[in-house]
């Protein structure tokens, strides 16, 4: 947070909550278009891609933007993740403590 005063640092807040909110929705449209669970989406690129879209927007005539997002939602295949793996566990274990010094044997004795 930039801000140093409570207000701005609210208001700040505000506005990286709802930046995340219209993430997640074009992402969800973009799974709903490809017929996949919205999980399935990489945040990470999603995100670079459409942050890209909204980064240049203003440099293009305002006709060019829904074209612009027609070819976003045409590239989220691209976005698509692998499906998880099914049945695959990694149960906890405590691993064993490392002795400080090696364990004497017989031939050292």
């Amino acid at each position: 947070m930039r801000s140093k005063q409570p207000a701005l640092v609210r208001q700040e807040l505000w506005g990286v909550l709802i930046a995340y909110t219209l993430l997640r929705r074009l992402m969800r449209l973009m799974a709903e278009q490809l017929q996949v669970a919205p999980q399935r989406i990489g945040f990470h690129v999603a995100a670079m891609a459409i942050i890209d879209l909204l980064r240049f927007a203003p440099l293009e005539s305002a006709g060019n933007l829904p074209k612009r997002l027609a070819l976003l939602f045409e590239q989220a295949r691209l976005f698509v993740l692998p499906p998880r793996r099914e049945g695959r566990t990694y149960p906890r274990v405590v691993k064993r403590r490392s002795a400080k010094y090696p364990n004497k044997n017989a031939s050292q004795a």
